[in-house]
């Protein structure tokens, strides 16, 4: 790690055995133009650059708090050497947690003290600092952040803060105040305060991440964002049993119809193409590791899991199967997140037959080749389907599907999707099959109400029956005397 002297602006190397307390400064890239590299920091024309100016306020404002080096990204790296690059970029969300004191510089913001709590609140959410994606490991990793506006006036700390940086982000006040540590929280959790954040190259919103999660990744530069994000997603499955790390939902129009036909060959993976899917899975808790240890895996043909499986509707030969995962809305164990898939009645009732395990309507079978196909910006919660603009998210996922059992594989014929209006008509079939559900819950609810209420009723009548006739045995008796 270089850290840089702020008094004299020249670099010293920190190691292990003789770490110095040092300030690391958060802020928001300018154009590359004006930032000061590694290579430029001694040359003279370095100083005409806005970057230098920011460098040079930021080691006079930490100085005059005591501190005799610092870190800035812009200039602490030399970027010309890629093996630095990549020891850096996998290192950062450390080196941020290991520093005494963040500085969070604001450069788009203005504080206004005449301004009231809601305007401020209002002008904080505007600053770019809350949209990029380096920023949020930033934010997570130092134990302390100290925020400034565009005239380096200090203006709080992140606990300060954490009530209206909470609503701009979407992260846990519990989590900015220090009351509750990151691994507490969910895979799907930690994605969606990643939804909408940007970074300049698409591989770095993945890069960015890697620190919430404690992996590593070797760095590669295809201009293909959502390779690199499938890579961070197979590391995670690697070393987690989290399975909200599938609690996801594709948004944008249906892959199954382009150029108005209808295609198959071109599969979707039970991976998310970007952290934007997770922007309403903030709900979304795993089951503790003691309770949630099903093994799962990704092989060459999706994804390999064993789950309980519950029958949703069939119609002919077609089946919907939800295989439930091992995590649920918060607040709520019962409103489990579940993928559904698309399957054949007849292979789901031989697979029955065939599993070990059979409570009531659910089934433990071996799935295997997930393959989701998406029908858009859709959720499901507490068995009904949902539109985007409902609170509620749990996300909903049609994939066909192969199941393994007994080693033998059986593939589904999805012929029957060649018709363009089979998403709607599906949808349809399964709001109507879960609003027949439901009745029938509650008929049964109300049913079972009525009869106690009866046996009660009853009950009181026998009671009231035996008063009486005692009362009148006792009559009878003065009467004899």
């Amino acid at each position: 790690m270089r850290l840089l002297n702020t008094a004299t602006l020249e670099f010293e190397k920190q190691f292990g055995d003789r770490a110095r307390e040092y300030a690391i400064l958060s802020h928001k890239w300018e154009k590359v133009e004006e930032e000061v590299s590694f290579e430029e920091l001694r040359s003279p024309s370095a100083r005409k650059k806005k970057g230098y100016a920011k460098i040079c306020d930021f080691c006079d404002e930490v100085r005059s708090q005591g501190y005799d080096y610092a870190w800035v990204d812009t200039c602490c790296i030399d970027k010309r050497d890629f093996t630095e690059l990549a020891e850096a970029i996998n290192s950062m969300f450390n080196w941020y947690k290991n520093s005494s004191t963040c500085i969070a510089y604001l450069s788009d913001f203005l504080l206004e003290p005449e301004l009231g709590h809601r305007q401020f609140e209002s002008d904080l959410a505007k600053s770019q600092w809350f949209s990029r994606g380096w920023t949020l490991q930033e934010l997570i990793a130092p134990a302390e952040v100290k925020f400034y506006d565009s005239k380096w006036r200090y203006f709080g700390t992140k606990q300060d803060l954490a009530g209206a940086i909470s609503k701009i982000t979407g992260i846990s006040k519990a989590l900015l105040q220090g009351k509750r540590g990151l691994k507490k929280f969910s895979c799907a959790q930690k994605m969606s305060w990643a939804a909408k954040r940007r970074t300049t190259r698409p591989e770095d919103r993945t890069y960015s991440l890697l620190g919430l999660f404690g992996v590593s990744l070797p760095l590669i530069y295809d201009g293909d964002g959502s390779r690199a994000f499938k890579r961070l997603q197979e590391e995670i499955i690697k070393s987690s049993t989290d399975q909200s790390i599938f609690a996801w939902v594709q948004y944008g129009p249906s892959p199954f119809i382009q150029g108005g036909r209808t295609i198959f060959d071109q599969k979707c993976s039970i991976l998310a193409p970007s952290p934007d899917c997770f922007r309403f899975s903030s709900n979304i808790v795993a089951f503790k590791r003691e309770v949630s240890n099903t093994p799962y895996s990704l092989t060459n043909t999706g994804l390999d899991i064993t789950q309980p499986i519950y029958k949703l509707i069939s119609s002919g030969d077609l089946v919907l199967l939800e295989v439930l995962l091992d995590c649920y809305s918060e607040g709520n164990q019962d409103c489990r997140v579940s993928i559904t898939v698309v399957g054949s009645n007849s292979i789901y009732k031989l697979m029955r037959w065939r599993s070990t395990e059979t409570l009531g309507n659910h089934s433990r079978l071996a799935v295997s080749r997930v393959e989701p196909h998406f029908l858009g910006a859709l959720s499901f919660h507490s068995g009904v389907i949902a539109r985007e603009e409902d609170r509620a998210k749990v996300p909903l996922q049609i994939s066909p599907i192969s199941v393994d059992s007994d080693q033998t594989l059986v593939s589904v014929d999805v012929s029957w999707m060649n018709d363009r209006g089979w998403e709607v008509d599906t949808l349809r079939k399964m709001i109507f099959a879960r609003c027949q559900i439901q009745n029938l819950r509650r008929e049964r609810a109300r049913a079972k109400k009525n009869d106690i209420s009866n046996m009660r009723l009853g009950l009181g009548i026998v009671a009231l029956g035996a008063c009486v006739w005692k009362l009148a045995l006792g009559t009878d008796s003065v009467a004899m005397k």
